[in-house]
């Protein structure tokens, strides 16, 4: 699910483009060489000698490489600047190949994207950087003129032993750039890919400083402490607009809106927690962004037990949310509220002492809690989901939660929920679960093995 600060109409006039670059590398591999096989290339040396190179320079150069991301930058003539940003690993279309290697004296490519393979293309060098302002090499690599006359193949080397590949053009009078970076498999450089995601690494101590580092392609490292966030107001790229959509997000305080790629994160074990003091709001709503990640920090109302009507964590448009050793503290009225999300995964963290239930979910596909721990919350169905699917709970511990009068689990229109590995100690409920015949015919809609059960009923 593609999101953030470009809106639909937006997306359709750069996604042309881009049909439009990929239409001209298809035609770039009509030529004899590119349309041979792997096989046909039957001297390929990932190391060995070629005209015009040092043995340093082809070192460097001849292997294996994969795509890491693709950028795509577009400029209007009115000055307004957007971007399309995708990590490979978080699209399996945005996955590149390329090999380059030595072959009679000669230096080749092979190269595979999401819509064409080509082999052996002959790479030549040109003696001038990549793009004016390139910090790299003062040469790049191209494929063979008149192969690539349209949207040339072209790749520079930088001391930081990365490829970036790159082109720029004009469309209508909007000018293009598209860049992709590549990282040789092995190196060092590929054990460490997940960090290419974040183009900036700000480390904040105070609640102001927070709201001012949001932003897309960033990771916010924080300082031990507890940062009241309630006076703070929206953040995001798109303000009370999101453009994804079309439609107005008009709600008071800090929430996410438009937002791709951030991590926020505690700095140490120490305590680090984002609290407000309004029972009305969410600590954190989430609207329209994707690729956001938590970890290590605690989140909650401080104020009295049983007077929220806000939920902790609230999701709306979003996907790929990570919450990682993260703590979710009541009177929120749920730990997690989502309404219209995706790709959602808790790994070891914690919702407690919530006073309407642990996770209250609509139209959410897949959801992945592994190793948490949910106790001490009360009021009504601990876990109400409706027309959701892919919702799995494992090497989860649920203690004390529950009330006498709710079943546990309401589904409504849900399919493939399950619960595997899984204790239950000192739960209350009337029933386990709450489940329309009408509605789930086949009766396959929950799941539960090899779980032990040790609840007061």
């Amino acid at each position: 699910m593609k999101r953030g600060i470009i809106g639909m109409k937006k997306r359709s006039g750069l996604g042309l483009i881009l049909l439009l670059l990929l239409a001209f590398l298809l035609v770039g591999c009509g030529g004899k060489d590119g349309q041979e096989t792997a096989g046909e290339s039957k001297e390929k040396q990932l190391s060995g000698k070629a005209e015009g190179y040092t043995g340093e320079e082809l070192e460097a150069l001849c292997g294996e490489w994969s795509a890491v991301y693709g950028l795509f930058t577009s400029y209007e003539e009115d000055g307004e600047k957007t971007e399309q940003f995708s990590m490979a690993s978080d699209d399996s279309m945005a996955e590149n190949d390329l090999v380059l290697y030595t072959e009679d004296g000669a230096l080749y490519a092979d190269y595979r994207d999401s819509v064409m393979t080509c082999y052996h293309l002959p790479m030549e060098r040109v003696k001038e950087k990549l793009y004016e302002g390139y910090e790299g090499y003062d040469w790049y690599l191209v494929a063979k003129p008149g192969r690539w006359e349209e949207v040339p193949l072209r790749f520079g080397l930088n001391d930081k032993g990365e490829l970036l590949r790159f082109n720029a053009g004009e469309e209508e009078g909007d000018r293009w750039e598209y860049q992709s970076l590549f990282v040789k498999n092995d190196s060092e450089n590929s054990k460490k890919t997940e960090a290419y995601r974040y183009a900036r690494v700000v480390t904040v101590s105070t609640a102001e400083e927070l709201a001012a580092a949001i932003g897309n392609r960033t990771k916010i490292i924080l300082k031990p402490g507890a940062y009241d966030i309630t006076a703070l107001t929206a953040a995001g790229t798109t303000g009370k607009v999101s453009e994804s959509y079309d439609t107005v997000i008009d709600v008071p305080g800090f929430y996410l809106d438009g937002i791709e790629n951030l991590c926020i994160e505690a700095e140490s074990g120490e305590l680090t927690e984002l609290y407000i003091t309004d029972s009305a709001r969410p600590v954190l709503p989430i609207y329209n962004s994707g690729h956001i990640k938590f970890s290590g920090i605690t989140f909650g109302h401080r104020i009295e037990p049983g007077y929220c009507s806000g939920s902790v964590i609230y999701l709306s448009g979003a996907s790929n949310i990570d919450i990682e050793g993260c703590k979710l503290y009541g009177c929120g009225s749920y730990g997690v509220e989502a309404d219209g999300a995706s790709d959602l995964r808790f790994k070891g963290s914690a919702i407690y002492g919530c006073t309407y239930g642990i996770m209250y979910l609509r139209n959410v596909y897949y959801l992945d809690a592994a190793d948490c721990d949910f106790y001490d919350n009360s009021g009504y169905e601990m876990l109400d989901f409706y027309q959701s699917s892919g919702i799995h709970f494992r090497d989860c511990h649920f203690r004390n939660n529950g009330n006498k009068d709710h079943a546990f689990m309401r589904l409504a229109k849900c399919w493939g929920i399950e619960i595997d590995k899984c204790k239950f100690d000192d739960n209350v409920y009337a029933k386990f679960a709450d489940n329309d015949a009408e509605e789930d015919e086949s009766e396959s809609s929950l799941t539960i093995e090899n779980t032990v059960f040790h609840d007061r009923n």
